[in-house]
């Protein structure tokens, strides 16, 4: 029985710790001039060497585009937020090499492969 609840914990450890991460360079998968740079709680959207915006981030289980989703489901959503404006995604999809989001407001898919 020890044996049984070591390997469950270093299981349910291994599971933890390898929860894929926002953070990092993402490049659009439709446009590989177009990148989204996640650090920290900053994030910097990129076009070829352009930064066209930047701001701050957060991660939800509630939506924050109360017209897209009402607040008692869950989801997995992320704000961007820059000195413009703030925009909702719900995150689609995200594994060590690829991140999906959809504009909560036009329903549009965005995806990113790792760099």
């Amino acid at each position: 029985m020890k044996t049984f609840f070591l390997i469950w914990s270093l299981s349910a450890y291994y599971f933890v710790q390898k929860e894929p991460s926002l953070n990092g360079v993402w490049v659009s998968v439709d446009d590989k001039k177009a990148t989204i740079i996640f650090k920290g709680q900053k994030y910097y959207s990129l076009y070829d060497t352009d930064t066209v915006r930047t701001g701050s981030f957060k991660r939800s289980v509630r939506s924050c585009d109360a017209k897209y989703m009402n607040s008692t489901q869950k989801a997995d959503f992320i704000l961007l937020i820059s000195k413009l404006d703030e925009t909702c995604f719900e995150i689609t999809g995200l594994s060590n090499s690829t991140l999906a989001y959809r504009h909560t407001n036009s329903g549009k898919l965005h995806v990113f492969q790792r760099k």
